[in-house]
Formats: structure tokens, C-alpha cells, sequence
């Protein structure tokens, strides 16, 4: 085994035992959420945002187990759905936030959470059915998914990126309508830490 294989091993290896980590802990999360807090609009939210990334780590650990390549080509298709769902539900969550500050939705950011999860849910269906947003590629170790920047790919990556934005702005009006410095500075560490799902 030469020094690139040993490297290419390691970091296949860190990468599992961190994919890992983070579908126990974020599952962990969830169903604190579910069972704890059912009545509380942000930790639903926040749900959600933990149930598409443990969607989209589930998946990476499944593929670690080494399944054929149909069943692969498959799972990695479905992946998708958490990927696609993210940015949606990060803006969600940051409406929720915001509404918690005393800030509610007088209709128009609800509007546009159910138009973000739409087009997410469009994203999704495309990555499922088409080769618009993704293609198969057949590899030595299995099937990878390329981006297919001809099509749709470009797209999502704008629209991932407007969404991150706006959660971000609407985390920052969130944390200046904090009352106390506390609350501001928990807000401020938020809205740093909420992009990390992304």
C-alpha cells in the first residue's frame, strides 16, 4: 500500500466515524425535540432542519456499508431530499426566531417558507427523476453523483446561497431585537451556528 492509498484510507475512515457522529447526534436532537418540546415553534422547526441533515448523513453512512451499485445509485439519488430540504428549512427556522422576538408574520414570510419548501420539493423530484440537477457516474469504488452545471445545478447553488443569505439577515433582525445582552449574544452565536447545517 503505497503513501496516497494510506491517506485515501484514513480520510475515508474519518469521514465515516464523523458521518456517524453527526446522524447520532442529530437524531438525538430530533427526537429530544419531538418528545420534549411539540408545543414550541422553534424546536418543530429546528426538527426539521436536524431531520434533513440526519436524512442526508443517514445516507453517507448507508453507502459507507458498501451496497450494490443499483441500490446505491438509489440512496444516493434520495439523499437529495435532505439536501434539497435544508436551505428551506433554515429559513423556516429563522422566521420562527424572529418570530419569538416579538417580530410574527403578518402572512408574507409564511407564504414564503411553503413557496421555499415548494421549490425545495421540485429540487428534490428532479434529483430523483431526471439527470437535470445531478448525474450517475460510474467510478472504481462505486457510483458518484456529479453535479450537472449544464442544467439545474447552478440554480440550486444560487438558490441555496439566496436562502443561507436571507436566514442569515433575518437571524441578524432576530438578534437585534434582543431585550437583554445575554439573549443577544446567545442569538449572535445562533446565527453563526445555524449556517453550519448548511
Amino acid at each position: 500500500m503505497n503513501f496516497n492509498d494510506l491517506i485515501a484510507t484514513a480520510l475515508s475512515g474519518i469521514n465515516e466515524i464523523l458521518s456517524t457522529g453527526i446522524v447520532i447526534i442529530a437524531s438525538s436532537l430530533l427526537l429530544y425535540n419531538l418528545t420534549r418540546n411539540r408545543n414550541n415553534r422553534v424546536a418543530r422547526t429546528s426538527g426539521v432542519v436536524l431531520a434533513s441533515v440526519t436524512f442526508a448523513y443517514i445516507v453517507d453512512v448507508y453507502l459507507s456499508l458498501g451496497p450494490n451499485e443499483t441500490t446505491a445509485l438509489i440512496a444516493t439519488r434520495l439523499q437529495w431530499f435532505g439536501l434539497a430540504l435544508i436551505p428551506s428549512a433554515l429559513f423556516h427556522l429563522s422566521d420562527a426566531l424572529l418570530a419569538t422576538t416579538g417580530l410574527p408574520s403578518r402572512g408574507r414570510r409564511k407564504a414564503v417558507v411553503w413557496r421555499l419548501y415548494l421549490i425545495s420539493f421540485l429540487f428534490f423530484l428532479s434529483a430523483i427523476f431526471t439527470d437535470w440537477l445531478i448525474i450517475p457516474i460510474q467510478a472504481n469504488n462505486g457510483i458518484f453523483l456529479d453535479a450537472n452545471l449544464a442544467s439545474l445545478f447552478p440554480i440550486y447553488v444560487a438558490f441555496f446561497l439566496l436562502i443561507c443569505g436571507a436566514t442569515f439577515v433575518n437571524l441578524n433582525r432576530a438578534r437585534q431585537r434582543c431585550l437583554t445582552a445575554g439573549s443577544e449574544r446567545r442569538m449572535a452565536y445562533l446565527q453563526f451556528a445555524i449556517l453550519t447545517s448548511a
